[in-house]
């Protein structure tokens, strides 16, 4: 993972998930917690200090991703001025190895738009759209 600054979890601010936290902060892992059903704000959220162009998105049921492939889709979305990549659509990859990576100014702006619950809960969702 060459091209990674910054690793933030985002999770949610349910009890549910205070382990989450305990474990980040043992590893010096910085931690946003927000809406467990808006993960688009989470993801956002958890960008606010950084102001990071590029974000990465990998869920917690996708805990097999090898850093080359993130660092692959960080140079797809460096190189061809794209908004989102993924390798899941079609799909290249068995489930559980699934990386999202996105421009940030892009999330910001159709966050700004009346996203339905369905695209605030589901981020890519509004990427391949028919709207």
């Amino acid at each position: 993972m060459n091209k990674i600054d910054k690793i933030v979890i985002a999770t949610t601010k349910n009890s549910e998930d205070d382990l989450i936290e305990i474990l980040a902060n043992k590893m010096n892992i910085e931690v946003f917690r927000g809406s467990k059903n808006n993960v688009m704000s989470r993801v956002l959220g958890a960008t606010k200090k950084h102001k990071d162009s590029i974000l990465i998105q990998v869920t917690g049921d996708n805990p097999f991703i090898e850093s080359k492939v993130i660092d692959q889709a960080i140079e797809v979305i460096e190189n061809r001025n794209v908004d989102y990549v993924c390798n899941h659509l079609p799909r290249i990859v068995p489930v559980g190895c699934e990386v999202r990576v996105y421009n940030r100014d892009s999330l910001v702006k159709l966050n700004k738009r009346n996203l339905s619950f369905y695209h605030k809960s589901n981020v890519t969702s509004i990427f391949y759209a028919k709207e």
